[in-house]
């Protein structure tokens, strides 16, 4: 299948699994302008970008009732984990900003991954312990160590991930400080 291997929050893990988490997910095409997910929805699914020319927009409606625009993401990164993570409702609005390709990942697919793979796991690890506040603040690189900083941590979202990594303990028992 290899839909995976391209995606950087998956890298570290080997491809037999990758294969596994493939067949229990579900790829899916979306047009420009149509609409993944919606503020408040459940986050039933983690989403990776797995092809297409476009990217996806996310975002939410400030106080003002004006929209916010959070991130704009492409092939290789993923979204919609806090939700998943943390067991919330989605924090904000998802749309297909010209045609993509998406792997749809459900959440115990994704949660099963998170706790059974230290790859996957450190990860989150880096971005609990990071002071980032987006994606790919230098390319090809996602989380920044000490201020400015780059690693190789790979394409999380670090919003909400210091709550997230403190409800559920880490590859080995631990829980990460935050």
């Amino acid at each position: 299948m290899a839909l995976l291997v391209g995606v950087a929050a998956f890298k570290d893990i080997a491809e037999p699994v990758l294969d596994r988490i493939e067949a229990r997910s579900r790829a899916v095409d979306f047009h420009d302008g149509a609409q993944i997910f919606a503020q408040g929805d459940a986050a039933d699914a983690v989403y990776a970008i797995i092809g297409g020319p476009g990217r996806v927009r996310i975002g939410a409606v400030g106080r003002d009732s004006k929209g916010l625009m959070v991130e704009i993401l492409g092939t290789g990164d993923i979204f919609g984990e806090i939700g998943v993570m943390d067991g919330s409702l989605r924090t904000a609005d998802a749309f297909a900003d010209g045609n993509v390709r998406l792997l749809r990942i459900g959440a115990p697919v994704f949660i099963e991954t998170l706790t059974t793979h230290a790859a996957l796991a450190a990860i989150c690890a880096a971005c609990s312990r990071s002071g980032c506040a987006g994606r790919r603040p230098t390319a090809g690189c996602h989380v920044r160590e000490p201020r400015g900083t780059a690693c190789a941590a790979g394409a999380v979202s670090c919003q909400a991930r210091r709550t997230t990594l403190r409800t559920r303990p880490a590859v080995g028992g631990t829980v990460p400080a935050g």
